[in-house]
This record gives C-alpha cells, structure tokens and sequence, in this order.
C-alpha cells in the first residue's frame, strides 16, 4: 500500500555472499601431500593430513591460487580464477619431491683418475667411470655419509657427511 508518512528505522543487514574453493594436492601416485600452503587465497590454507585444503571467497573473487612446500616443485604452478560466482572444486595440484645430484671425482695423488671407486653410503652405491667420475642423486633433505673404498687406496678425505641436503653438490672430490 501506499506510504503516507515517515519510517524511521527501517534498516537491513547485508552479508556477503561468499562460495568455496577447494581442491587436492598430491603427488603422481596419488599420495597425498599435507602441510601445503596455498598461497594466494584468503588467509594462506593448508592441505590437512589428507592432502585437501578449502577456503572461502567472496562474491566476485579473482586471484591466483600458488601451492608451496619446501622440498616440493608443483604442477601447475598455479590456478588463476577471475569473477568467482559459484563454488570451485577441483582446483588440484600435483607435487613432485625435489631432487639433487651429488658428484665428484676420484684421482691418486697425481691427478690421475681412479676407475672402479665405490661411494659407499650414497643412494645405489654408485663406482666411479673410467675418467673417475661419479654421481648419485639423492631427495631434498637427504642425510648421509658418503665413503670412498677401493682395495689397495685410502681416500683424503675418508668420508663426506651430508645434512638435509637442499642444493647439487658438485665437486664432491677425493
């Protein structure tokens, strides 16, 4: 009906209208990784123990979704969405455990290469090649001890200890 005189108080409360996003990260088997930031969403989620992560977003969102863990490279690198205005499942990651490589070379006293030394304590036990070559590659974080054994050489140094190795390390010589 009509209005025929002043209303006061008529107000109204408004709330956002907001929808989720959500999605997996695992690795190429299908493991799923916990601990996973997703960067890029409203405060920063974490995939729980079964790799799953959700977040809510507002009416309208866009942003990029970027996953990070240390040790962990991630496909894709990240999930871009623009004007959200339903809930987005499936927004999934795969990672990958980083790895480095470990290398060096074995000579005698005068430089020449030794053939046939085994790098005990490294990943596959690898022999040096007939230039005295060697190398193994081991998962971000690897700890060990690496020892030279040849019958009839002592090695300078004995060994090499490795502590959650984060980068290749080349050079690795005896």
């Amino acid at each position: 009906t009509g209005v025929s005189d002043n209303r006061a108080n008529q107000n109204y409360t408004a709330s956002a209208v907001t929808f989720s996003g959500s999605g997996r990260v695992a690795d190429a088997g299908g493991t799923c990784i916990p601990g996973v930031t997703l960067g890029g969403l409203p405060g920063d989620p974490a995939t729980d123990p079964n790799g799953n992560y959700t977040a809510t977003v507002v009416s309208g969102w866009t942003g990029a979704i970027t996953p990070s863990k240390d040790g962990y490279s991630f496909l894709p690198l990240a999930r871009n969405l623009s004007d959200v205005t339903s809930n987005r499942t499936g927004q999934d990651f795969t990672g990958s455990t980083l790895s480095y490589t470990i290398s060096g070379r074995v000579s005698d006293g005068g430089g020449i290469a030794l053939a046939g030394v085994q790098l005990g304590g490294l990943p596959g036990n690898p022999t040096t090649d007939p230039n005295g070559n060697y190398s193994a590659t081991v998962s971000h974080g690897w700890t060990g001890t690496a020892t030279p054994t040849k019958t009839g050489y002592s090695f300078s140094p004995s060994t090499r200890s490795y502590t959650s190795v984060g980068a290749a390390q080349a050079n690795q010589n005896y």
